[in-house]
């Protein structure tokens, strides 16, 4: 069944219309057949002032001051998902899919099954205070291992060394220092390989190679204070050139364009999100996109929606109306869905959302509505299409049904049963 389709809430120019965030293009790397190969990417997020990896995974815990409360969050693959735990119960999932153990083991939604390494508890630069990824496997039987290595005078400040599966591929990650200092986190080259040509040790800090492998080298110069300049640089030797200034992305120089920088990003503070700093514009060399993001009330009600307006360089302008719902104030964690988008010509698709905050409903212009039903666990088991009003056209349903095996037999997660459609034809 093809999944639902929310609206990006990242643009095309790398801007969040939720968080007013901007991500730098993915930098990718890969090794090995799309099923059962080992891949890594990296790009730079200016609302946490680093880079983000795809390799990393961890369990955050957290006790809520004054509540029984515990707030759990995991990481794997790229995608998080939110679980609260009252007292010595189970989790409960509150935002996002799949489920979590009592014993700390995540099942995704495809069936991998997530592990963490509760003597890692520190993965810079982020937090993993509860363990980070050990394993990943998949329902298919591939079994992704993560391997760290401890800074030198602690006992559990991890960096990712190495990521490797049981089919012989490896990305093996180098640092800039095998010290105790600033530069034991700094990642200087990522490369994909194949253990069966090139033997590499999966906690060496580095290795020596016989063949040219997909890489990325990372390196980095400071030309004045607070500014640093950094490069990527591929195995090709085609380089991409970021400059920050206080940790904050501003210009992007890309290959095609040595001598030139191809983006240039400004940014604003907003008072009332304690100096919450947001993209303001986006420029490619062409034209020029601005970017309005409303202030959240001083209140902190339970539910409100903002406006995120984009006007690109022929003055069009977008709206996209962002709801936020603080669904649990114990936690603080307030649950945020785009709510509704119109477009220059004034034309407005709404998005509804269920209880568990999936996308459940899609209200087109036109009045042709695309509603949605989920399993327990959060499988897409139903879609709705229902024809514009007048238009003589018939609905079409497809309704899926699911093993009830799920986690426990993780390679019957999200795989349908039974697909009916909508002449009462039945896929086995």
């Amino acid at each position: 069944m093809p999944p639902p389709e929310p609206y990006q809430v990242i643009d095309a120019n790398g801007v969040s219309l939720t968080t007013g965030s901007f991500s730098s293009p993915a930098h990718r790397i890969s090794i090995g057949p799309e099923q059962g190969g080992v891949s890594f990417s990296a790009h730079y997020e200016s609302g946490v002032r680093n880079w983000r990896y795809s390799t990393f995974g961890a369990l955050v815990k957290e006790q809520k001051p004054h509540s029984n409360l515990q707030w759990v969050s995991v990481t794997v693959m790229g995608a998080s998902g939110t679980f609260l735990r009252t007292a010595a119960g189970p989790y409960v999932r509150f935002d996002g899919d799949g489920e979590l153990s009592t014993s700390d083991v995540y099942t995704a939604l495809d069936g991998s099954v997530a592990t963490f390494n509760s003597r890692v508890d520190a993965v810079v630069p982020y937090n993993a205070n509860a363990g980070a990824i050990a394993t990943l496997t998949r329902p298919t039987g591939e079994v992704v291992t993560y391997h760290y290595s401890v800074k030198p005078g602690t006992s559990r400040i991890g960096r990712l060394q190495s990521v490797t599966n049981n089919h012989g591929y490896q990305i093996h990650l180098q640092y800039a220092s095998n010290a105790a200092d600033n530069d034991w986190q700094r990642l200087v080259k990522a490369t994909a390989l194949n253990n069966a040509v090139d033997p590499c040790a999966p906690t060496a800090l580095s290795c020596t190679f016989t063949q040219s492998w997909p890489s990325l080298t990372f390196a980095q110069v400071s030309p004045a204070p607070n500014t640093v300049e950094q490069t990527v640089t591929d195995v090709l030797g085609r380089t991409t050139r970021y400059v920050l200034i206080n940790g904050l992305l501003y210009h992007i120089r890309r290959p095609s364009q040595p001598n030139l920088d191809t983006l240039d990003i400004s940014y604003t503070t907003y008072p009332a999100l304690s100096q919450n700093v947001r993209v303001a514009t986006v420029s490619n060399g062409a034209g020029a996109w601005s970017y309005w993001m409303e202030e959240p009330p001083t209140n902190d009600p339970y539910y409100y929606e903002l406006t995120t307006r984009i006007t690109d360089p022929l003055n069009n302008q977008t709206h996209v109306e962002v709801s936020s719902t603080d669904e649990e104030p114990a936690t603080d964690y307030r649950i945020v869905r785009v709510a509704s988008v119109t477009d220059p010509l004034n034309q407005k698709t709404a998005y509804g959302y269920s209880n568990a905050y999936r996308l459940q409903s899609v209200t087109r212009p036109a009045g042709d509505v695309s509603e949605y039903g989920y399993s327990d666990r959060g499988e897409l088991s139903a879609i709705f299409n229902k024809a514009k009003p007048g238009s003589g056209l018939s609905d079409i349903s497809l309704i899926a049904t699911f093993s009830t095996g799920c986690p426990g037999n993780p390679a019957l997660c999200n795989r349908p049963l039974t697909v009916t459609d909508a002449r009462g034809g039945v896929t086995d």
